[in-house]
Parts: structure tokens; C-alpha cells; sequence
């Protein structure tokens, strides 16, 4: 499998942990959406998802690592509506209030074109 899997998966526990997991397993996570917990879900998912996935390469199951991507597929577009939504949950309130408005905007996009790269 290689490193980069397992590597992924541990640089997303760490980068998640502060936030979600450490706050979650003490009871005082607060989610600033509803949907918060389907997007969590969803990208841990991913993460395992991708290891396994190059793993059952090296094992030669590629039978099987093509069926596990048709749910990898669908658990990605998943994640990317979850967190589109999460974002437009927590947009600002006031319309006035512009460079929140302007960073709303960033936080909503800026990972879009990674993904469309990612799927090409």
C-alpha cells in the first residue's frame, strides 16, 4: 500500500481531531450545522476508503477495488454536498457585514477546483 494512505489518514485525525473528535468524545461539541456530523462522517470515510482501496491494488483484487469505487465515488459526492451545505448553513446573516460575506464565499469554493482535478 505504500505510505501515502496511511499518511493521509493520520494527517486528517490530527487536523480533525482539535475541532471534532477531542470535543465529540468530551460532549462539548457544539456543530455549527446539522449536517456537520454527515460531512465528519463522509471524509473519514473517504480517507479509509482511499487506503483500502490501494491496498486491495497491491493485492491484486481489482475485481474488487473497482466495485468499492462506485461506493467511493458516490461517499466523495457525499462529502462535497455535505460540506457545500455545512458552508451555506454558516454563512453570515447579514448581507452588510462584507468581509465575512467575501470569506463565506472562499471557505464555499476554494477546494472546488481541487476536486474537479481530482476526478479528471
Amino acid at each position: 500500500m505504500g505510505n501515502l494512505g496511511p499518511a493521509l489518514i493520520v494527517m486528517t485525525a490530527v487536523a480533525i481531531a482539535p475541532k471534532y473528535f477531542v470535543p465529540l468524545a468530551t460532549q462539548t461539541y457544539e456543530p455549527p450545522s446539522a449536517y456537520m456530523h454527515l460531512h465528519a462522517i463522509t471524509a473519514v470515510l473517504w480517507m479509509l476508503i482511499f487506503a483500502f482501496q490501494a491496498w486491495l491494488v497491491t493485492q491484486a483484487r481489482r475485481d474488487l477495488h473497482r466495485m468499492i469505487g462506485y461506493f467511493a465515488f458516490c461517499v466523495a459526492v457525499l462529502n462535497v454536498i455535505s460540506g457545500v451545505v455545512v458552508q451555506l448553513d454558516i454563512l453570515p446573516t447579514s448581507a452588510d457585514d462584507f468581509s465575512n460575506v467575501v470569506a463565506s464565499g472562499f471557505r464555499l469554493f476554494h477546494s472546488t477546483p481541487a476536486f474537479v482535478l481530482f476526478l479528471i
